[in-house]
């Protein structure tokens, strides 16, 4: 690994990315607790890119009147159920100027999206070819209306994968604090779990937006209910019981909050941590197959 990944800024820009021979984590040596956090959850990125979700815009056209909700998912939810994750929830007034920029975030990998509305009586879905580069175009007319809701799929969340940096060294393993974070585009809130803790040092979590800053849980470990730092949660499942994410419900991130580029909001404070002491995440989206409910 080059030395100059060590003196880049406190948090990674999240579109910035590290070609192979920069940074390959299989490369560097993992820990234990490393090598169990890849069984869990996979490598990150073969593209080696560190965040692998982005923003995408889209432009939508509904030609009757009236109030409609539409909602964004991964996969159409009734022919790839087990693989559907809402991205984007929106009220519509057909009324008013049609939205022309709603912007959404989701994997990067996407090559299609399914658009949905409904007024409660009738209702539509699209499925829509992808480009990161350009916006999703839509239209829905009157007569590919049906009777009926929209279906239902879970909404998104995103692994936050956080490597302490104190020293230059290579001893990499991405799980000193593991958050995953469920947000769906156009919503206010967004629901924060705790799932790992791997660093023997007092961790605190915080979301700071400029002058805003929220302590989501005060300190990693106790949070868990230990107060021994030196306990390690749900980083080797062969060594420690599995402990249930602690949870943070509804943090107000505001209508416009993006995880692909807001991200580094979340924040992971060492109290007297060394002068170089830094952080940088992987931030992974959600993409293993669910039980449709």
């Amino acid at each position: 690994m080059k030395r100059s990944f060590f003196f880049f800024s406190i948090i990674l820009l999240l579109f910035s990315s590290c070609r192979d021979q920069d940074f390959d984590w299989r490369m560097n040596r993992l820990s234990k607790y490393g090598q169990q956090f890849v069984n869990q959850y996979g490598w990150p990125d073969e593209r080696q890119t560190w965040n692998t979700a982005i923003q995408y815009s889209l432009n939508a056209n509904i030609e009757m009147g009236g109030t409609w909700t539409m909602l964004v998912y991964s996969a159409d939810p009734l022919e790839e159920p087990r693989k559907s994750y809402i991205l984007g929830r929106y009220t519509v007034d057909a009324a008013e100027a049609m939205p022309t920029d709603l912007k959404f975030d989701g994997p990067y990998t996407l090559e299609s999206v399914c658009v949905g509305i409904s007024n409660g009586t009738v209702s539509s879905r699209k499925n829509i070819a992808t480009n990161s580069q350009a916006k999703i175009e839509v239209t829905f007319t009157e007569e590919d209306m049906q009777e009926g809701g929209l279906y239902y799929a879970p909404d998104m969340s995103y692994l936050l994968a956080y490597e302490i940096v104190d020293t230059l060294s290579n001893y990499l393993d991405f799980n000193d604090i593991v958050l995953e974070v469920e947000h769906v585009s156009g919503e206010e809130t967004a629901n924060v779990k705790l799932r790992a803790v791997g660093a023997k040092q007092e961790m605190q979590v915080r979301y700071v937006n400029g002058d805003e800053k929220i302590v989501l849980f005060e300190e990693a470990h106790a949070a868990f209910g230990y107060l021994n730092v030196e306990r390690l949660v749900n980083v080797d499942l062969s060594m420690h019981s599995y402990r249930t994410p602690i949870k943070y419900v509804n943090l107000n991130v505001g209508k416009d909050f993006s995880i692909a580029q807001n991200a580094g909001r979340f924040v992971v404070y060492v109290p007297g941590g060394k002068k170089n002491s830094q952080h940088n995440f992987y931030l992974l989206p959600r993409s293993e197959e669910h039980t449709s409910e």
